[in-house]
């Protein structure tokens, strides 16, 4: 089972479900995100993969308590951009077996700084063939 670490040019997701963002702003920042995965995967050269998990980590730069799940809507766009760079056939159910979110809090990892990662492992074994 191969994993790839993309990590992304953000400090902090950029969508988290506390915003209410204009639906424009909103739509350049999915855009963006976008672009950064298809240059990213392009960058680690994923194959095409049948299915995968992904995670998205957010290495806190602090201890202040934050919510994992709070940070799902920068997820979204990751994933279109998974599918836009051909790595996947769709981001559907039958390709995409499981998404999570984390943010780990300075005092829990050893790197310095804020930076967000998303972790894609490939499970194309257990790909839904129809």
């Amino acid at each position: 089972m191969r994993t790839w670490s993309l990590s992304l040019p953000y400090r902090r997701p950029p969508l988290n479900l506390n915003q209410r963002l204009h639906h424009m702003a909103e739509y350049r920042i999915k855009t963006q995100l976008k672009q950064d995965i298809i240059l990213l995967a392009r960058a680690h050269k994923i194959p095409r993969l049948a299915a995968v998990t992904a995670e998205l980590v957010w290495f806190k730069g602090d201890n202040r308590v934050a919510d994992s799940d709070n940070i799902s809507p920068t997820l979204k766009p990751c994933l279109d951009g998974l599918v836009s760079a051909g790595v996947l056939p769709d981001d559907n159910s039958d390709h995409v077996l499981r998404t999570s979110t984390k943010v780990l809090l300075r005092r829990d990892h050893e790197h310095r700084g804020s930076f967000v990662v998303l972790y894609i492992r490939d499970l194309s074994g257990l790909a839904v063939t129809r």
